[in-house]
């Protein structure tokens, strides 16, 4: 369920978000994680950001990261939502975890 909602919010954020925000998109999948109790970006999504985007080693939130991530990419603000679940997709791929209860 976890997958497919944020498959969901992806495609419709308008539908899930007040506004479709980078801050908005990383707050609802936060809380999404939290609430599920999966903890699935907890540590490996800052771990992955660190390694695979930022080249660094930081003991930083991934929610900072990938803000930090999104703008250095100098997205229009519009669009970072929607570059945030890119980057966020792009990791569960990566991470085998696209199949939900993965």
């Amino acid at each position: 369920m976890f997958i497919e909602k944020l498959k969901a919010v992806k495609a419709r954020p308008g539908m899930y978000l007040a506004e479709p925000t980078l801050g908005e998109a990383i707050s609802f999948v936060s809380g999404m994680d939290y609430m599920n109790n999966r903890f699935v970006l907890h540590q490996a999504f800052s771990k992955w950001i660190c390694s695979k985007k930022l080249n660094i080693k930081s003991a930083v939130v991934w929610q900072v990261l990938a803000k930090n991530y999104i703008e250095q990419q100098g997205i229009d603000t519009k669009k970072q939502a929607e570059a945030f679940f890119d980057l966020l997709f792009e990791f569960l791929e990566d991470q085998s975890l696209l199949i939900e209860g993965g």
